[in-house]
């Protein structure tokens, strides 16, 4: 999970705006306490908060193409990453060669070289992400998304008139008067800015698995359901994985756990993480789940007064008064502190 904020359409010197940019990146903080990067360009900010997993310190954002002209920043991972890589060898060998990181996520800008400003349409990018590149030689903004939607991105417009971009509402809060006036990027959708012609397409991301049809779940057994998961499973996880940590109790945590075995070196470094406690887990629940995952299982014991006393800081962490979503990103609440 990183944080990405932009705005776009400053009248002056981008300068000028630190004061209240810095304001609406702090609003986001949690999202990313590896490192915090900013561009300063014409008329534009880009501001990026990295929780790192690929690409070590050299995947400090905002990226840029070896001549600096082009800028990124994301939130996401690519999975498949590495093939693409191969793929680009054999269209252009310089491109490759060019990268200035080890990160997934310079995947954007490689491939904005090699296909041009519809790359999204030319290349398969296997992950969840939201991401706004910019070239400045060429003018170009791109902002897409991916068409899972599990990545968040905002926008709003301000009382000045600037674009704003937010991986979280409260993000855009201090730029506008009401809620209602912040809105969800579009799902599976990017947006091509030309900055010179004032132009803006929206376009669709294609391939598209949510809208292939599938056969309804009742119709599969058990071994099938296993079958189809370890194949996203391994398709999202390619390689051999030194550990894993599980922050989820659900029984999708548990058909992660048996399907991402194979992924992991050794299963004893496979860490299930759950909530113990009148809401969650029970201690007989725990021991099976124990016997179940022959590893280390490690509970979060939470008491029902916890939760009422940090119900509003979930709330707000997660943007949402969902219960499913509540039960969720309580585990992932906790869970950050358990892994501090």
């Amino acid at each position: 999970m990183c944080g990405i904020l932009a705005v776009f359409g400053l009248e002056g010197h981008p300068e000028n705006y630190e004061k209240n940019f810095l304001e609406n990146l702090d609003c986001m903080e949690h999202r990313g306490q590896d490192s915090t990067g900013f561009y300063w360009g014409e008329n534009f900010i880009l501001g990026h908060l990295r929780l790192g997993f690929v690409g070590g310190t050299s995947g400090t954002q905002p990226l840029s193409s070896y001549d600096s002209s082009i800028v990124c920043i994301a939130n996401g991972e690519i999975y498949n990453y590495k093939s693409i890589w191969k793929q680009l060898d054999k269209i252009d060998p310089t491109i490759n060669k060019q990268r200035r990181s080890e990160s997934d996520c310079e995947t954007f800008i490689t491939c904005y070289q090699a296909f041009g400003p519809n790359f999204l349409q030319k290349v398969d990018l296997v992950g969840m992400f939201a991401f706004i590149l910019v070239d400045m030689k060429k003018q170009k903004v791109i902002i897409g998304r991916d068409f899972g939607g599990k990545v968040p991105l905002h926008f709003c417009k301000d009382k000045n008139g600037e674009s704003w971009f937010a991986s979280e509402k409260k993000g855009l809060m201090n730029q506008v008067e009401h809620m209602d006036e912040i809105f969800d990027f579009p799902i599976g959708k990017y947006y091509l800015i030309d900055r010179i012609q004032q132009t803006k397409q929206v376009k669709t991301i294609p391939n598209n698995p949510l809208q292939h049809s599938f056969a309804p779940i009742k119709n599969w057994s058990t071994e099938e359901i296993l079958t189809k998961f370890c194949i996203a499973v391994e398709r999202i996880i390619p390689e051999k994985i030194p550990f894993a940590v599980l922050l989820d109790g659900s029984i999708y945590a548990e058909l992660l756990f048996h399907a991402i075995q194979g992924r992991v070196n050794d299963k004893k470094r496979i860490f299930p993480i759950i909530l113990h406690g009148d809401f969650f887990y029970s201690d007989d629940d725990i021991r099976k789940l124990q016997k179940e995952y022959g590893c280390d299982l490690h509970a979060i014991t939470i008491s029902p007064s916890r939760i009422l006393e940090d119900i509003e800081d979930i709330m707000y962490a997660i943007e949402s008064a969902d219960p499913a979503k509540i039960f969720e990103g309580s585990t992932i609440y906790y869970g950050n502190f358990f892994i501090d």
